[in-house]
């Protein structure tokens, strides 16, 4: 072929191969899995200063908190457990502990419940979820005990152990 008749050819292909690319970006950009708003933002931003000072507050009582997630069972739900010391580290009994798991590829589907106590173990609670997505995943964790609320937030990777 000759040089004439290949100008106007790749003309045509570099237009073609950037109308394809800009698609594709549109198309990535507008799906709903692929994007996520964090849930009631402008109430957590007003109230940011207080979240710091009730994190800080939970650094001073020296609270501290291990998160691991069982086996996957077979109907893809796991337990989710969480141990709770004090700064002595005796279990922290008689706390509410609410999680929200957020998975970094999965965003809007986040899983949210409150743990129980655990029968037998002092200062474990603990929850079933449905743990379907591996990889990282936020742990939002809230612990409430003698009017004293301590916001956690964790990050761990697959199946943390």
């Amino acid at each position: 072929m000759r040089a004439a008749k290949l100008w106007p050819n790749a003309i045509v292909g570099m237009l073609s191969v950037n109308v394809i690319a800009t698609g594709v970006l549109m198309w990535a950009a507008n799906d709903d899995e692929a994007n996520a708003i964090e849930s009631d933002y402008y109430r957590k931003a007003i109230a940011w200063d207080s979240t710091v000072a009730a994190r800080e507050q939970g650094r001073a009582l020296g609270w501290t908190l291990d998160a691991t997630l069982g086996p996957i069972a077979a109907d893809g739900m796991a337990t989710m457990a969480v141990m709770l010391a004090d700064s002595v580290g005796a279990p922290l009994a008689g706390a509410a502990v609410a999680l929200e798991a957020i998975h970094n590829a999965h965003a809007r589907h986040p899983l949210r419940a409150t743990l129980a106590p655990a029968a037998g173990t002092p200062g474990r609670y603990e929850a079933r979820l449905p743990f379907s997505w591996a990889g990282r995943w936020e742990l939002r964790l809230e612990v409430a005990r003698d009017r004293v609320r301590v916001p956690v937030s964790i990050r761990r990777e697959g199946v943390f152990e």
